[in-house]
């Protein structure tokens, strides 16, 4: 798969359902690019924190450079230093 063009490539991922997108995008360094790099592929990665709350202490959600948050019945406390690698890549916050 190395040697189809990039276009090719994200069609590819297109068909997949969302757990295909993020295993392809963990699977190497070319194929985190592709996804990366489509906005097709990143609008379907979402998050939302298990808890209720989030404070200080709080361990990142993802390491995934999510397009959307959803924060609805979460209390935000604090944040530390891993909002800035979520949130700077943030399109949509729903509260």
């Amino acid at each position: 798969m190395n040697q189809l063009p990039v276009e090719v490539c994200e069609e590819i991922f297109k068909s997949l359902n969302l757990q295909g997108v993020l295993t392809a995008r963990r699977t190497c360094r070319r194929w985190r690019q592709i996804v990366n790099g489509s906005p097709a592929l990143m609008s379907r990665i979402h998050l939302k924190p298990p808890l209720s709350l989030m404070d200080r202490g709080m361990k990142p959600i993802c390491s995934i450079p999510a397009r959307g948050v959803t924060l609805k019945d979460t209390t935000v406390l604090t944040i530390d230093s891993w909002w800035e690698s979520i949130g700077s890549e943030l399109t949509f916050l729903r509260l």
